[in-house]
Parts: structure tokens; sequence; C-alpha cells
């Protein structure tokens, strides 16, 4: 790998003995595929497959290559050309696969610190003694320069650069080892020193052996499995810190969902009729008798005209509870509101309330969290404050357990088997004595007057009614806007308490993560 102009496709030509293997020239880049130089082609299918789709590749095969039993040469494009952004992603998938890593840079200007910066990652994925580095051109430079100043300010400057020093910089002219050197006018070699032969000798004869490209292969793995170890624990120390920061983090979005349900509940309080109309519902569910008769008559009065409609849609509890108080009220005030319920109405202010919560505390905290390690793309609150989509789903979807939870609440309490007993006693005593005393004066030869059978229906009826009047106290008692108001504490609480169970909790997640990764 290497820069633009550095030489890298001469270099690998000179290294394979046949010129032009892979393509030289002035126009940059010159070599956009990635060329791999094998004993045969069958040599490269492996790594070829391996590449897949990422990157087009050039497969070159000579006799020269007969020495390369257990080595393959690969040319990756320039990375620093007009089309880095095409290369890049090239040059990392064939490194990714690579046991030695060979840097080539120009002698002329070694040291451009993009170049070292690109590189460094590259770099660390390999053991210090599996990284080479070529200086090329080095004939074009004064001898007594690349000796003194230019080799060793080089590897102090990569040593700093890459934290760790390249097992070998060679200064090499790759055109002087073509077949046809072909040199430009002007651009013969000055001198005499170059270190060909003991980089030749550290392809082909150290590292062309089975037994080094195993070791090479197994060296690296241990390299990578340190190096993320210790990636993992800088990390982890770095977030020593970041508890209390945490702590905080899900604290305010316990709290800025507080503020958006409270936001939710304060638009959402002309809803007590359809609160009361569900209430019904799942008493008429739970009554037996003839007061439970006149419960499922009463919620089915309840749900007459648009409310209907409105209740019996698919939908979130809301929106039911919202079309049954709108279909008690005129029908196009009704199909307003409906409207409105379908667009978010109330959350677009319970998002604010959110967002505005998230306005006033995030800052200081996005502060704590670059301090102990974060990224400081984190500072952005966007990152962290979810859309107002995502917060209507993440509210809704609790109020509908909420607005369940007291529902079944409510109607357990005022559903008791006594209470049951008591109220179906009431209307069921009169219309029992009356049944029994017909029978008897039947059966005796005896007939009753009309009055009497009138008079005992009324005093059923009225009982009946009574008894109904009095279970509608209590349901007035625990159910309607009581009820609602329950719903949205109930609400409240759940995600103050369990506030990360909706969501924006990734960043106290991926802290344990990593913790937990660095004392393992």
């Amino acid at each position: 790998v290497g820069p633009t102009g550095a030489g890298k496709s001469t270099l690998l030509s000179a290294l394979a003995g046949v010129d032009e293997l892979s393509p030289g020239g002035v126009h940059r880049p010159t070599t956009r595929d990635v060329v791999v130089y094998a004993r045969e082609p069958e040599d490269a299918a492996t790594l070829v497959a391996r590449l897949g789709a990422t990157a087009p590749v050039r497969v070159a095969s000579s006799p020269a290559a007969a020495g390369l039993e257990h080595v393959l040469l690969v040319d990756t494009p320039d990375f620093n050309s007009e089309l880095a952004a095409a290369h890049r992603p090239i040059v990392e998938a064939v490194v990714r696969q690579a046991d030695v890593l060979l840097v080539v840079l120009h002698a002329g200007n070694p040291k451009t610190r993009a170049d070292a910066a690109y590189l460094a990652p590259l770099v660390a994925a390999f053991p210090a003694r599996f990284v080479l580095v070529a200086l090329n051109h080095a004939d074009r430079m004064d001898e007594a320069e690349l000796r003194a100043d230019i080799v060793p300010d080089l590897t102090r400057h990569l040593e700093a650069a890459w934290d760790r020093a390249p097992s070998g910089v060679f200064c090499v002219s790759a055109r002087r080892h073509l077949r046809r050197p072909d040199w430009p006018e002007g651009a013969a070699p000055r001198h005499a020193f170059d270190e060909w032969s003991r980089l030749r000798e550290m392809i082909f004869g150290s590292l062309n052996r089975a037994s080094v490209v195993v070791d090479a292969r197994l060296e690296r793995a241990r390299h990578l499995v340190d190096a993320v170890r210790s990636a993992v624990r800088e990390k982890a120390a770095a977030l020593g810190g970041a508890g209390d920061v945490v702590a905080r983090l899900r604290a305010l979005h316990g709290a800025a969902l507080a503020d958006a349900a409270s936001g939710l509940g304060e638009v959402s309080g002309g809803l007590g009729a359809g609160a009361t109309a569900l209430f019904y519902q799942r008493l008429a569910g739970a009554w037996w008798g003839p007061v439970g008769w006149l419960v499922g008559i009463w919620a089915r009065l309840l749900l007459v005209g648009a409310g209907v409609l409105n209740v019996l849609r698919f939908g979130r509890p809301l929106r039911q509870i919202w079309g049954v108080a709108t279909g008690l009220a005129r029908f196009r005030e009704a199909r307003a509101a409906i409207d409105d319920a379908e667009t978010g109405q109330g959350t677009e202010i319970a998002a604010a309330r959110y967002r505005a919560r998230f306005e006033r505390e995030w800052p200081a905290l996005a502060d704590a969290l670059v301090a102990a390690g974060f990224d400081p793309s984190v500072r952005d609150p966007e990152a962290v404050v979810p859309s107002a989509a995502g917060l209507e789903e993440a509210l809704l979807s609790r109020w509908g357990g909420a607005l369940d939870a007291e529902l079944d609440r409510a109607a357990r309490w005022l559903s008791v088997a006594p209470l049951q007993v008591l109220l179906n006693g009431v209307v069921l005593a009169p219309a029992v004595v009356v049944a029994v005393r017909s029978v008897t004066t039947f059966v005796a030869g005896e007939l009753l007057s009309g009055d009497y059978f009138r008079h005992g229906l009324v005093t059923t009826v009225l009982l009946w009614l009574l008894a109904f009047v009095l279970l509608q106290m209590g349901a007035r008692a625990v159910g309607g806007s009581r009820l609602l108001g329950r719903a949205f504490g109930r609400l409240v609480r759940d995600v103050r308490e369990g506030g990360d169970r909706l969501g924006g909790d990734a960043l106290g997640r991926e802290v344990e993560a990593v913790r937990r990764l660095g004392s393992g």
C-alpha cells in the first residue's frame, strides 16, 4: 500500500521480474484495480473469493514467480488520489486479508502527515515485525542525506504516528530493477546505494516459507486479540467516572418522558366520557343478573351515533376514547376532533415538553460524556432526542397498558361478589315474592287481582332502577375523569421509573457493555 506516485506498481513489477505487470505511468491514479501476483492463477482463488464484490481483482502470473510458493504479492489502488473515496474501502478490504504489510513511500516526500494518519489504523492491525517500509526513488536523493537524515527522520516520524517502529525501512530504486528501466531524460540514478536485495530477500526468502506464513497468521491473530482487549480496557478506564453521568442520563430521560406524559394528560382532559364508556363495557362483562342486564344496555347506549364507529375502529386506546367522547357531541365537532387525534394533536405538545427538558439539561450532560471518552458528536441533542413519531409510539404504547390496568382495577373493585349479590338481591327479592305467591295461590285455586301484579311489577322495576343508580354512583366515584387521571398518573410513574424500556438509553447500555468487556 502507499500514496499516489510512490511507485507501488513499478515495485511490484520489479519484484515479479515482469515489466508492466501492474500498470504505471504519469496519469494518476495508475492502479485502479487490485492486482494479485501469484505463481499460478489458482493460487489466488481463495483471496479473490474472500474479496468478492468488494474490489475488482486482476490476477497476473508468470514463470518468474516460481519462487512464490507460499506468498502472494498484492498491489492496491492509491488511497490519496482524486478517487480516494472509492479506493480506500478497497485498500482496507485487501489489508484485512494480508499477513504482511509493505508500505511504499516516495523518498522525496515520505513524511506526509495525512498519509501516515490514514495508514496508522492499518498498521495497528499487524505485529511490528510484519510491517515493512520501502522508500522508493531513493536513487534520486543524495546518498549522504538518505543515510544521515531522511531514513532516521522517517523512522522517528512513523514511530510517532503509528505508535511503533516498522521492522525495517528499505531504500530502493524499483525502476532500476525492471528488465527495461527506460529512464526518463535527466532521471538516471545519482548513486548506487540500493537496499533492493535486502527487501527481496525479506519477501522471497524470509517470508516465503510455509512455517513463517502460519506463524505470521497466528501472531497477527494474537496481536489483534491483544489490541482489542487493550482498547476496551482503555475505554473502560476512561468511562470509570461515567457511572454518575449514566445515572443522570437515565433520570433525565425518565423525567422528560414524565413531562411529555403530563402534557399529554392535560390536552386529553376531555376524555372522561370516553373512559366512562369503556369502564361500563368492562362492568357489563363482569356483572350478572338483572343489574348486569341494565349495565349492558347502558354501555350500549353510551356508544350510539358516531361514537360506535370510532370505538370499533382499530387503533390505540387513546384514540378509541377520543372517538367515544366525540361521538357524544355533535357530529361535525366529533369529526374535527377525531381528525385532530389521528394527526397527533396531543403528542405535539408532549414532544415539545420532552425536547424542552432535554435542551435545558443536555449540554452539561454531553460535556460530561465527552470528558468520559464519548465522541464529541454526542453533544448534538438530535442524536438522543427521539422524533415526534417515536415519542408518540413510546408514550401511547405505555398509555394503553396504563389505561387497561386502571380499567381492570376499577372494574374488579366494583364487581366484587358481595356487591353483586346485594344489588341483584334487591331486585330479585320482590320478584321472587310475587312469583311464589302467584304459584301458591294458583295451586290453592285462588286468583290474585291485577292490581297486585301491577304493584309488584312497579316495585320490582323501581328497586331495579334503584340498584342500578347505586351502582352508577359507585361507578362515578371510581370511573370517568378520576379513572382517566389515575391512568395518566400510572403512565407518568411508569415512564419515570422505567424510561429505559421506552428507548433513549443506548448510551447507558453502551457504557455498561464496555465495562463488562473491560473487566472480562
